[in-house]
């Protein structure tokens, strides 16, 4: 017999007979499927339907809605529900009741759901990712329907919660709150990148983006966070070309053609010193964002994980059918919004725009240059919009404009909004504050 306990079933029926607040108790912690006994199900939903619609949940009224619904009978009739009556549980006890009918409950789930897991796996139709995915899935959903992953806090529990983080920022002036960015204007405006946080980067090609983010990573390594960096584009050792010509200053063409003098050679091996303990993991070959997330989730586990890049959305997949490449990277957002959520972690995501920005006179990308790209704008907290206006002007690029970058945070949840300006030297990958007293976007 499955894991299952009429007694504890038939105990919770009775006190809610019995007890109204044993009933509201019920209701908020089990589900009609939750009880083995397929006849205490329906009487148990009887009471819940009942209850839902404010009305009384005596003998009378739960006999005549299963009457009304013909299942008076497949319950043991009106018999089995003057035993309830008469049995006289302690209402008090029903907490209890619930739990032991909850925990034998979600057993049977798990039998059922490992029982599915070993038929799917000899279905050559599914890989084995696939079924880790949906087997992921499941078992999050179990722990949902059990109740062991309740989500609800009380209201003094969430007022402490404030209290204790307003007293910290008040004690702790200075001090960011989120994850170090390393760039002092984009730290004041920001607090430093937030737990929980989806932040998106978004801009054209050639931009700076995939640097940017380094930069960032990096200064989030040396100030102790672990640092993911899941890339879709470029292999992990040209990435770490990339921190090496930053951190060393020396152009990053060096390490495609060798040509490196004397100085060169000895300011790139003392940034490989530099840049060799630092807690940071590259994975450049996971490209569905469903494995990418487990693998944060595994990071997260073995080294705990301070902050994820992606590099870059649009070159990600996902698991999963889509009729439009906007529904299909909206699922993507949305998983990592999620994630970074779950994981209570900054996730940056790089996003590439399509040319329509460049058709404007000012070519400035808008946050409305993302509404093709599914549902970024709206899973994000963060929008960050990164334009490199010598791009396009060259030569003809004011003094004052040149080797700046204007990073627009077009949209942050619980923040300010506007333009932080960078340092920006391609060469050698570098990004650094912006000192300007005269140049205003």
């Amino acid at each position: 017999m499955p894991p299952a306990n009429i007694e504890a079933e038939e105990s919770v029926l009775s006190a809610c007979l019995l007890s109204r607040d044993s009933l509201e108790e019920a209701v908020n912690l089990l589900l009609p499927d939750d009880f083995y006994r397929d006849g205490n199900g329906k009487v148990f939903k009887a009471m819940a339907h009942l209850f839902g619609k404010g009305q009384p949940v005596d003998l009378v009224t739960v006999s005549n809605h299963l009457m009304e619904q013909k299942d008076i009978e497949a319950v043991g009739g009106a018999a089995f529900l003057s035993r309830l009556v008469n049995s006289v549980p302690m209402a008090a006890n029903i907490q209890h009741y619930c739990d032991i009918v909850r925990d034998k409950s979600t057993k049977r789930r798990l039998i059922q759901l490992h029982s599915d897991q070993a038929a799917q796996c000899y279905d050559d139709s599914l890989s084995a990712a696939e079924i880790l995915d949906m087997s992921q899935s499941e078992i999050m959903a179990v722990d949902h329907k059990s109740g062991s992953g309740a989500s609800w806090e009380g209201m003094s529990s969430v007022v402490q919660e404030a209290i204790e983080h307003c007293e910290w920022l008040e004690n702790n002036r200075g001090i960011l709150s989120g994850v170090d960015t390393g760039f002092v204007d984009l730290n004041k405006m920001t607090g430093g990148l937030q737990p929980a946080d989806l932040i998106i980067v978004a801009g054209r090609p050639s931009m700076g983006k995939t640097a940017l983010a380094l930069n960032i990573g990096k200064s989030a390594a040396k100030a102790g966070e672990t640092v993911a960096v899941f890339s879709l584009e470029t292999s992990n050792k040209r990435l770490l070309f990339r921190m090496a010509a930053d951190e060393a200053k020396v152009n990053l063409s060096k390490f495609r053609d060798g040509n490196f003098s004397r100085e060169n050679r000895e300011a790139i091996y003392r940034a490989f010193r530099h840049l060799y303990d630092l807690p940071m993991v590259f994975d450049d070959e996971a490209y569905v964002i469903q494995d990418i997330v487990r693998q944060m989730r595994r990071i997260k586990k073995e080294r705990g994980l301070g902050l994820a890049i992606i590099d870059y959305l649009q070159l990600a997949d996902v698991r999963g059918k889509f009729n439009r490449n906007d529904e299909r990277v909206g699922a993507m957002s949305r998983m990592l919004k999620l994630a970074s959520k779950e994981l209570n972690i900054p996730i940056i995501a790089l996003s590439q725009l399509n040319r329509k920005c460049e058709e404007r006179p000012n070519k400035r990308p808008m946050m409305s240059d993302l509404r093709e790209s599914g549902n970024i704008e709206q899973d994000a907290d963060v929008i960050a919009l990164i334009f490199y206006e010598e791009k396009y002007l060259g030569e003809a690029t004011p003094a004052e404009k040149r080797g700046v970058v204007e990073l627009n945070i077009a949209k942050q949840k619980e923040g300010p909004t506007g333009v932080v300006n960078l340092t920006w030297a391609p060469k050698t990958q570098t990004f650094g504050d912006w000192v300007h007293e005269n140049y205003r976007v």
